[in-house]
């Protein structure tokens, strides 16, 4: 399944923050896995298409892959590029970047607006007071 999405950050930290790992760069494409227990297999696999820009522009395309491909005659990859699974991923990645954008717009306020909180005390300050 394909999905946009805009990120303040670089791709690779950006899937790594998510739970993903690098995999490898092919044809101008990043790809990234993440286990969806403790065995290699069923995984979730991202390729990544980077266009840079001030904010990045990430294309996904995000698919399970239920089991590890087996290369006979032909190709055979079991992988379900569509589905409730795929779907609860893709919305696992738009409420990351979400999030990263909330805190973002924290930080900068905080920069902004210093707090004028009276100064913090230490312990033998306290004890005196």
């Amino acid at each position: 399944m394909r999905c946009m999405l805009s990120t303040t950050e670089p791709a690779v930290q950006f899937f790594r923050r998510a739970g993903y790992a690098y995999q490898k760069e092919e044809g101008g494409e990043l790809a990234f896995t993440r286990r969806v227990g403790g065995a290699s297999f069923p995984r979730y696999h991202v390729y990544v298409t980077d266009a840079n820009g001030a904010r990045a522009q990430l294309t996904i395309n995000v698919h399970i892959d239920q089991k590890q491909p087996t290369y006979t005659a032909g190709k055979v990859h079991s992988g379900e590029y569509d589905g409730p699974l795929v779907e609860q991923e893709l919305a696992r990645l738009r409420q990351l970047v979400q999030g990263q954008e909330e805190r973002n717009r924290a930080s900068t306020d905080e920069r902004a607006h210093p707090d004028t909180a009276p100064p913090k005390k230490g312990w033998f300050g306290r004890l005196f007071s």
